[in-house]
């Protein structure tokens, strides 16, 4: 279900994206649109790239936007808490939750752009 809609919710921004873009503009006016929204599709798109890595393995997921609390299943290893803001992508934290016991390597998890996942 959750793929599904994380699926439909793209398919969806592409169509804003393609319906949105002049077919018939001057290159001034092109600039123009490309200067006013910056070309982060991690802070518009419906979901956000995080990446687990520590010294052995690194692991790309997506993980859903929104507001509160989501619990991430971490490919391979346990379930996190992911502390999601309504801003985008920005500022989330990650707590290992009590099936996380064996994570004693030192990690990192941080967003990264869409093209990483």
């Amino acid at each position: 279900m959750k793929f599904s809609a994380i699926l439909s919710s793209l398919a969806i921004s592409a169509l804003q994206v393609v319906h949105a873009v002049p077919t018939e503009a001057d290159s001034a006016a092109i600039d123009d649109i490309q200067a006013r929204s910056p070309n982060t599709l991690e802070e518009r798109g419906a979901v956000c790239c995080v990446v687990y890595q520590n010294t052995l393995r690194k692991i790309a997921d997506l993980i859903p936007r929104g507001n509160g609390q989501y619990i991430w299943s971490l490919p391979e290893r346990c379930y996190m808490t992911v502390n999601r803001k309504a801003n985008g992508c920005n500022g989330w934290t990650f707590t290992p939750t009590a099936t996380c016991d064996d994570l004693t390597e030192p990690y990192s998890i941080r967003i990264h752009p869409l093209s990483d996942c």
